[in-house]
């Protein structure tokens, strides 16, 4: 919900630390907890925000999409009540609220009211005391809103000593967001804050609600470029595209000879027998869809296969159909993705979130990422506008919120081990690596001890060297240690092209797709 002015990430447990701080603050460390459920530490709650890397607009016309999770997140900090009222800090807006879930209260809190009085109508969820912190930017195009959601309904049910399937859950934060806030999105942000697993992208078909995690592999990276042009979804153009392609179905269902579900059942054969029945901005909107959806598999196989450079194309390709057929891009986002593209070892970049403003995401070669964030945050100011910023989103969050983790890993001190919270896991590996190391020095300094003492038994036999000296042990070692801590490559790093308004035939794969008017110069 803050927007840091550098673009930097305080990270997770600097949030969880600050909801539980703003909850003692705001309403004491006991709270009003009933004596038979009170806890020494309240129950803390996270969810993350997310990029989009392929799928816009999609997944309300029963489409795939192809998100990642990033590691800036929503932490909630709750304590339960002995009444059904809620009362809540929000820590970034420095406000306090008392809610009742049955009014519309507006603002922020108009989330946290509807995600509570969607629970409520299957469980028996009580009152509670709630602090949210977070480092997610309202507006940028990073699912702000279901982070706060998700992270709002695993502290509710916590606290209230409810449990529910994290899909199940996912679907009532979408329901608040639709019935109780005015957004008309489809399911793609609230499971993206609730599914997501480390290191990897999830597919998403949200016809059927399956998912697939698919790994991104140790030579990707990711940068988010924030344009500072804010958007408001239910403010902006975002429920209008959702009319149109409503009212495209509608038209196609009648000239069609077969049953449409949504735009989902809807192909090129068809888009293209009649494309004349259509108004021509409903056959550019059906075109995005189609051939958008079409783009989803295509980089869902390319990740699958580590092929970063096919995912990097469907990814301009994606960002052009989404500023030319869906008309929801703006300047700055067309010169965050331009600008993205022009810079050495990214692969590809497009927007991401509702559009009308908000953050472009870049898939970047691992090794050139840091030098790539240099380059793109020294051109922001120019090239995007005044308060553009780049910072990376890590492949790995500081916190593994995944529902279906198989490890409940030990909870910190003060924070809660209940529903919705999970603590880092880089601890455990840390020790471990730190172990490997311990173990090889201790080899060095015992092969240089018996080096010393070769050498003093044999100082009476002229010539006598060994080939396993002291420096040529450490020099070994060093390059073992490198060769194990340098990732395998999976593919090529390359620089792509600017992207381009018209299609170029140079092209090494032969002839470009219809919908990718972009390609790479060879």
């Amino acid at each position: 919900m803050s927007r840091d002015a550098d673009g930097s990430n305080t990270g997770t447990p600097n949030q969880v630390e600050r909801a539980t701080v703003a909850l003692d603050a705001a309403f004491g460390p006991d709270g009003d907890a009933p004596s038979s459920r009170s806890t020494p530490a309240p129950t803390v709650a996270v969810a993350p925000g997310r990029v989009n890397l392929v799928g816009g607009h999609t997944d309300y016309n029963d489409g795939l999409c192809l998100p990642m999770a990033v590691d800036r997140h929503v932490a909630v900090a709750a304590r339960p009540r002995s009444d059904d009222r809620l009362r809540v800090r929000a820590a970034d807006f420095d406000e306090t609220a008392e809610l009742d879930p049955d009014d519309d209260p507006g603002g922020w809190a108009a989330y946290v009211a509807a995600v509570a009085r969607v629970l409520r109508e299957d469980d028996p969820v009580g009152g509670a005391d709630l602090a949210i912190a977070s480092d997610v930017p309202t507006g940028a195009g990073l699912s702000s809103s279901a982070a706060l959601e998700l992270a709002v309904g695993r502290a509710l049910l916590a606290v209230s000593g409810r449990d529910r399937p994290v899909a199940d859950l996912a679907l009532a934060c979408w329901r608040a967001e639709v019935e109780g806030v005015g957004v008309e999105c489809g399911i793609l942000d609230q499971f993206s804050a609730a599914l997501c697993e480390a290191d990897s992208a999830l597919f998403l078909d949200c016809r059927s609600r399956e998912t697939e995690s698919v790994p991104l592999g140790d030579d990707a990276g990711v940068l988010v470029i924030d344009t500072g042009v804010s958007h408001e979804l239910t403010e902006s153009g975002y429920n209008d595209r959702v009319r149109e392609c409503e009212a495209a179905l509608d038209r196609l269902r009648e000239v069609a000879d077969r049953g449409l579900d949504s735009l989902r059942d809807v192909d090129r054969a068809l888009l293209d027998a009649h494309a004349d029945a259509l108004e021509s901005v409903h056959s550019r909107r059906v075109r995005h869809v189609v051939t958008e959806n079409e783009r989803v598999r295509r980089a869902r196989d390319a990740l699958a296969a580590g092929d970063l450079d096919r995912v990097g194309d469907a990814m301009l390709a994606a960002h052009e159909s989404l500023r030319d057929d869906y008309e929801v891009s703006c300047p700055e986002l067309d010169a965050a993705v331009e600008l993205a593209a022009e810079t050495p070892g990214v692969y590809g970049a497009r927007m991401t979130g509702g559009g009308f403003g908000g953050s472009a995401v870049a898939l970047v070669d691992g090794d050139a990422l840091d030098r790539a964030e240099r380059a793109i945050r020294a051109a922001a100011p120019e090239r995007v506008g005044p308060d553009a910023t780049c910072s990376p989103a890590a492949r790995r969050p500081a916190f593994d919120w995944s529902a279906r983790s198989k490890r409940e890993p030990t909870a910190p001190r003060g924070v809660s081990g209940k529903i919705g919270t999970r603590v880092p896991c880089v601890l455990p590996w840390f020790r471990f690596g730190l172990r490997l190391v311990e173990q090889r020095s201790t080899l060095c300094c015992w092969l240089a001890e018996a080096y010393a003492s070769s050498n003093e038994a044999n100082r009476g036999f002229a010539g006598s060297t060994s080939r396993f000296t002291p420096r040529r042990i450490l020099s070994s070692e060093a390059r073992l240690i490198r060769r194990r801590l340098t990732p395998r490559r999976t593919a090529s790093r390359r620089r792509p092209c600017a992207l381009r308004r018209r299609p170029c035939p140079a092209s090494r794969r032969g002839p470009a797709s219809p919908e990718s008017r972009c390609t790479r110069p060879r």
